[in-house]
């Protein structure tokens, strides 16, 4: 197993900066956000950022999990979903010029909202087909993020998708624990569940509050990390896990990036320790 930070967590910092910082605390990997606040979107990555950053991930051993493109895929508007559509072709070209190789794993937000079950049901499937068509075509794999609140928030209705798209291997999931946290699902079996349609990962940890819910990041909240990195593991996955910081945190005045990031890292470095989980 290996360990990727995300650029989510470093508004400001120019991509570069973020590879170097993230190898030399002793990240394997580095996701890419690619989101309008960040000023990362495809058509912001200049001729000269895509060569340096695929040249510094290749001096210093770093590899690329995913690109995150934060776009939710779900609309009924026809005209939002072909410009979204073309963004995924814009971060597909992104991937291939900083290294990704073939068939890269494109992460994005599924979107819609969880009252919409299951009368959302079928407009969830014409989407992901339609985009299951277009990885196709195009040669990648469409990692989509359920998420707490949305349309696909827990266990059973991810494995309903899975199903109903046939287990279409052109469209996985990006699996971050912390929003089947907050459902209430049980850890270890949405892991044994869900795991085996991972392209990508994220780690983070979410909780309930009397008055809405908060992120945390890892290893600063109630996730057994031992366990869940076993779970993981036994699951079969052996790629990165990915740490990811939410807004909620980042956006925080006293909020510094680098020291976050170290503690993260400590944190599953050693829950990878105590599970007993190999470092690959």
């Amino acid at each position: 197993m290996k360990i990727a930070y995300g650029t989510y967590a470093m508004p400001g910092v120019a991509q570069v900066d973020a590879v170097r910082t993230m190898a030399e605390i002793g990240y394997d990997g580095v996701e890419f956000i690619l989101h309008p606040h960040h000023e990362s979107m495809p058509a912001q990555w200049g001729a000269q950022v895509r060569s340096d950053v695929r040249a510094i991930l290749a001096d210093l051993g770093m590899g690329v999990p995913s690109l995150f493109l934060a776009r939710p895929i779900l609309t009924d508007d026809p005209a939002t979903q072909a410009e979204t559509l073309d963004l995924l072709g814009q971060t597909l070209t992104l991937a291939r010029d900083v290294g990704m190789g073939d068939n890269p794993a494109l992460s994005t937000d599924l979107g819609g909202r969880s009252v919409d079950w299951p009368d959302g049901q079928k407009g969830l499937l014409d989407a992901v087909s339609a985009y299951a068509e277009f990885a196709e075509r195009e040669q990648f794999t469409l990692a989509i993020e359920p998420h707490y609140g949305g349309l696909l928030d827990r266990t059973e209705r991810v494995l309903w998708l899975m199903d109903a798209i046939d287990d279409n291997p052109r469209v996985r999931l990006l699996f971050d624990i912390s929003h089947f946290q907050l459902a209430g699902d049980d850890v270890l079996e949405t892991v044994a569940s869900l795991a085996p349609y991972a392209a990508h990962v994220h780690i983070k940890e979410g909780r309930q509050l009397d008055d809405g819910y908060e992120f945390l990041a890892t290893g600063a909240g109630h996730l057994d990390l031992p366990t869940y990195l076993a779970a993981m593991n036994a699951a079969g996955w052996d790629g990165y896990v990915t740490l990811e910081v939410a807004r909620m945190i980042w956006s925080r005045p006293d909020y510094e990036a680098e020291p976050t990031a170290r503690l993260s890292y400590d944190a599953v470095v050693a829950g990878m320790a105590a599970a007993g989980v190999p470092r690959s």
